[in-house]
């Protein structure tokens, strides 16, 4: 087919009428016909363009259309049933059929030459293996046994003897345009059998080459990014190229061939190729306007409340929630909406009882300060070429103080004028919605907690920017610090534990700072004071007393995340690691607060009252109360779709620009990005649609560690998960039909004594029916977990009767993880004689340094050395405790009398550590903080490292919200080595290159784990 075809079609359909957002294209065998999902189901459309068809209609997911050889059939994949399950149907889109019923994930990629087997990826046993199934449906078979490899998107020739499959990185869809690494996938190429067998990589590079689809026995056509963008190469099994199209930039994903055509997805977009030129050209789609969601849809709000204010004579309150204002008295009750800005509106203040102030995106999503009355009519209160955020107005109503960009803390007349910048510092959390600063009580004063890069200091400012009084220091400052009510002192929160996470030694504690030394006071002052008058309370001043600053900090309570201060100055509210909520006094007494269990971490006080959020709704607690009562609000409010996600995406685009660890943006042109994007936002057909678009932008940085989420997943309505019964099938016999146990999994449901099934046993039936090409044993357990349930076996020629009680198949993964860490235990022991110890570090989290912990003293005894493997190790936060926990040096050695001539190292007595050598094996699948174990390992010169080289995915991260409970992950720290490298895309080497052999694996070798052990058994000597 011409190429000048599909260009004249192009300019001949107008843009208005264009379908974007289409996913998972797939061209006919013979080349004239393209299915593809949008807006959730399955269409298809002429390959020269046109209006498209639907053929399916269903509110679950529906993707990843195959045609079958002879062109009659489509497979696809639908969640309708809870997981990713493979469905069939004709190409008219009649007589819809489950082939899959498995709550794991099954993705179909291929179907054989013959028509009979359909092949894919699932993550039944593994994180990905390739599976084949009957395209009559069933139970699909394992082709390739390594639980923590992914392997994935298998495609046959056409004389059915070889297979293409991509392995290393991921399934997932790419959107990385410019990504190279160790964790990229590559191509490999093995003979068709159960299992797989002659494996071979095809393309060895650290480029990102996928999709492979035959167009002969011996050439294929796949994506790669070699010449820096992703274009479509046309490769031989000997994995020599030539690149076929010739696009500048954007990405490519879901190649499918046919016909002499290869189309593809490009950005947004269906394209097709002439696979004899090269030439390459969007395919114009169009479709009915109708949409499943409606234009502008009315969503209730009585929850998610995000920030609120109660006003100055305590008659109402300002909510915040889902990016609009809400006025209620303070009692709860009639819900006033007072905003109807698309784009975010919030951070609202009282500046009197009748008007108020608040933050609202304006242009690009930037934040500026407004001024409104009751009735909701705004005017623009102050904004600059910075974002204006986290507004508060002075006790006495005369000042405005906020944050201006992520430098400054400005203060400006409540009644309008010039801003005076009263603090600066680094308060890169106010962009997302952290206030880092308080006021005095006597509006004289702000203090502020900033980071000098070892610890926070905590600084009062005058309001005229004009002094700084240093008050002191914390370890690590968790939220803004404020003063007491009384202004003679200041509380703060401050982590005391080694980790940054609070899940492993990450207490915390709230710390008071006396700015005045207290009163003097004698025992008989109760006797000779008796007559003096009491002295009337005036107004607050804050005075400063600097001789015995710094010794005027003491602990006011442990295990606190947060606090607030109620209206006197001796007691304040207390939030707990669990986020349960304490009244406590500043004397140190408290008593917890019954029926608050998940208190945010904000909360406020007027008065006497306490208000809280807890579960997104707002409480209050009077005085003397015992349980808060709810400040009930609700408020229709209608959302037009395509505004907000307009408005969102602005919001999601200025948050990685303001935000993201690297000024320069890898490079990026963040506005070209922009206009990119903001063209294709009006298309999206969904906001899940709209989130994975997001996913899609924020990738463009070609950084790791991001990625969006959701507001709005979809959740099937009956979804059918399936009971484990514990063991593993036979796989060629199951290719043959028959369920035949090769392995019972330790600690399942099948190894119980009382219900034990034996390696050869074949199921034959569940539950009294049959099982088989017929009944899958998945259809047969669908929602047993944790029933009763009779399965009959035969086994020695005999029909045996056994119950058992299947659990959930979560536990198969967890099993099979297990099952591979005792055989890599087991080897190195055999290996090694006994002489080397094998722990393999699961995560750089508490839970894996726990278990790491526990390994270090009971497996470790009478070893002369260990291997460390952090192989398949996703990263987290525990690298420096693992470090520090491999020192080899003894500096001290106690005696035990129970345990006469044996020495006990100080560092074991009074803690833990390992005092052996060891070696760090490493793998492309070893990410993060695992990479910087790996650096250490290296810098610190404590080991040798064997394995493969790291993924080069190292960088902090968090999270940006939006307002509709969606988000964007957001990378906002640099990790580097110490001559200056950025481990982020630059995957540290290991001192011995051992590659992954499937082969080897299939044969019950594992090379990486042999090179350690060859290594270590030499350093011991």
């Amino acid at each position: 087919m011409p190429c000048l075809t599909w260009l004249a079609l192009a300019v001949a359909i107008g843009p208005s009428d264009a379908v974007k957002r289409t996913q998972s294209p797939a061209v006919s065998p013979d080349g004239q016909t393209i299915a593809f999902s949008w807006q959730g189901d399955i269409f298809v459309v002429p390959t020269r363009g046109g209006m498209a068809r639907r053929l399916t209609v269903n509110a679950a997911d529906e993707d990843n259309p195959l045609w079958t050889p002879d062109g009659g059939s489509i497979v696809f994949t639908s969640d309708r049933y809870g997981s990713t399950d493979v469905f069939i149907m004709s190409a008219e889109g009649a007589a819809v059929r489950r082939l899959t019923f498995d709550s794991g994930s099954e993705v179909p990629f291929s179907v054989s030459p013959d028509g009979k087997t359909v092949y894919g990826h699932f993550n039944h046993w593994g994180r990905s293996n390739l599976f084949a199934l009957p395209v009559t449906g069933g139970d699909p078979v394992r082709l390739t046994g390594h639980p923590m490899e992914t392997d994935f998107q298998p495609a046959v020739s056409p004389d059915g003897k070889t297979i293409l499959y991509c392995s290393a990185g991921g399934p997932s869809t790419w959107r990385k345009p410019g990504l190279t690494g160790s964790a990229t996938p590559h191509v490999w190429a093995g003979k068709v059998g159960v299992p797989l067998s002659g494996m071979r990589k095809v393309t060895s590079s650290e480029f990102y080459e996928f999709s492979p689809s035959f167009v002969s026995d011996r050439e294929f056509v796949a994506v790669s990014n070699r010449s820096g963008v992703p274009n479509l190469w046309k490769f031989g099994l000997d994995g020599k190229g030539r690149r076929l199209t010739d696009l500048a930039d954007g990405t490519i994903k879901s190649v499918s061939t046919g016909g002499g055509v290869a189309v593809f997805q490009h950005d947004s977009e269906v394209w097709a190729a002439d696979l004899a030129t090269g030439k390459a050209a969007p395919v114009p789609i169009t479709a009915p306007a109708d949409s499943r969601r409606a234009a502008v849809e009315p969503v209730t709000v009585n929850a998610g409340l995000s920030d609120f204010d109660v006003s100055p004579d305590a008659k109402r309150i300002l909510l915040e929630a889902r990016g609009d204002l809400f006025l209620i008295p303070e009692s709860g009750g009639t819900t006033r909406q007072l905003t109807t800005n698309p784009a975010f509106d919030g951070s609202p203040v009282w500046r009197d009882a009748k008007s108020f102030l608040y933050v609202s995106a304006g242009p690009r999503a930037r934040r500026r300060l407004m001024s409104s009355g009751l009735d909701g009519r705004s005017t623009v209160f102050y904004e600059s070429d910075k974002d204006v955020t986290n507004p508060t107005v002075s006790p006495d109503g005369h000042w405005v103080a906020f944050h201006r960009g992520d430098r400054e803390v400005c203060v400006m007349p409540a009644a309008g004028g010039e801003p005076t910048v009263v603090a600066t510092g680094n308060f890169a959390s106010t962009y997302a919605g952290s206030r880092q600063y308080n006021w005095s009580p006597d509006s004289q004063w702000l203090v502020t907690t900033v980071s000098n890069g070892r610890s926070d200091d905590v600084t009062l400012h005058r309001r005229d920017g004009k002094g700084h009084v240093l008050v002191g220091r914390l370890a690590r400052a968790q939220g803004a610090a404020q003063f007491l009510p009384d202004g003679k002192s200041i509380l703060a929160v401050s982590s005391e534990g080694l980790d940054f996470s609070e899940s492993r030694d990450g207490t915390s504690a709230l710390y008071k700072f006396d700015l005045v030394p207290p009163e003097t006071t004698f025992r008989e002052d109760d006797l000779d004071k008796i007559d003096e008058p009491k002295a009337k309370e005036g107004k607050p001043v804050v005075k400063v007393v600097m001789r015995g600053l710094e010794n005027r900090k003491r602990k006011l309570a442990a295990d606190v995340r947060a606090f607030f201060v109620t209206g006197d100055a001796k007691t304040v509210v207390t939030v707990g690691p669990n986020g349960a909520a304490r009244t406590s006094t500043t004397s140190g007494q408290s008593r917890p607060i019954a029926g608050v269990t998940s208190v945010r971490s904000y909360v406020q006080g007027k008065g006497g009252k306490a208000y809280l959020v807890q579960g997104g709704k707002l409480f209050a607690l009077s005085p003397g109360a015992e349980t808060p009562s709810p400040v009930n609000f609700s408020a229709t409010v209608r959302v037009d779709n395509r505004a907000e996600e307009s408005a969102l995406f602005e919001d999601a685009w200025r948050a990685l620009r303001n935000l993201f660890y690297d000024h320069n943006l890898h490079g990026k042109d963040w506005d070209k990005v922009h206009d990119q994007f903001a063209a294709v936002v009006p298309y999206v057909t969904s906001r899940d649609d709209f989130y994975a678009l997001m996913g899609e932008m924020v990738e463009r940085l070609d950084s790791s560690h991001q990625g969006a989420t959701s507001s709005a997943p979809f959740r099937a309505e009956h979804a059918e998960p399936t009971g484990f019964l514990g063991v593993e099938w036979d796989w060629p016999a199951l290719a043959k039909g028959t369920y035949q146990v090769a392995r019972v999994i330790e600690g399942g449901p099948a190894s119980l004594p009382d219900s034990e099934l034996m390696v050869g046993d074949v199921v034959v039936s569940i539950d009294g029916q049959d099982v088989g090409a017929a009944r899958p044993v998945s259809v047969a357990l669908a929602n047993k977990a944790g029933d009763k349930t009779t399965v009959v076996v035969r086994r020695a020629g005999k029909e045996l009767t056994v119950l058992l009680k299947p659990t959930s198949t979560g536990f198969r993964s967890a099993a099979n993880y297990d099952d591979w860490v005792a055989w890599s235990k087991a080897t190195v022991d055999k290996l090694s004689g006994g002489k080397l110890g094998y722990i393999h570090l699961r995560g750089m989290d508490a839970a894996s340094l726990d278990r790491m912990l526990v390994d270090v003293r009971t497996d470790l005894v009478g070893k002369k050395g260990f291997i460390l493997d952090a192989r398949y190790n996703g990263g987290g936060f525990t690298s420096h405790t693992v470090l520090n926990l491999l020192r080899e040096q003894t500096w001290l050695k106690r005696t035990h009398r129970d345990i006469p001539g044996e020495w006990v190292s100080e560092n074991l007595m009074r803690g833990d550590t390992v005092e052996l050598p060891v070696a760090c094996m490493t793998n492309w699948a070893s990410f993060s903080n695992a990479e910087m174990l790996s650096e250490g390992f290296k810098a610190m010169k404590i080991g040798p490292v064997i394995g493969e080289r790291t993924g080069g995915a190292v960088i902090g991260t968090g999270a940006y919200s939006l307002w509709d409970g969606g988000s964007v992950r957001m990378p906002s720290i640099g990790v580097y080595a110490v001559d200056g490298e950025n481990l982020e895309h630059h995957g540290r080497y290991p001192d011995y290159i051992v590659p992954f052999d499937p082969d080897a694996w299939a044969a019950g070798h594992d090379p990486q784990l042999e090179k350690a052990v060859e290594v270590m058994l030499k350093r011991i000597g």
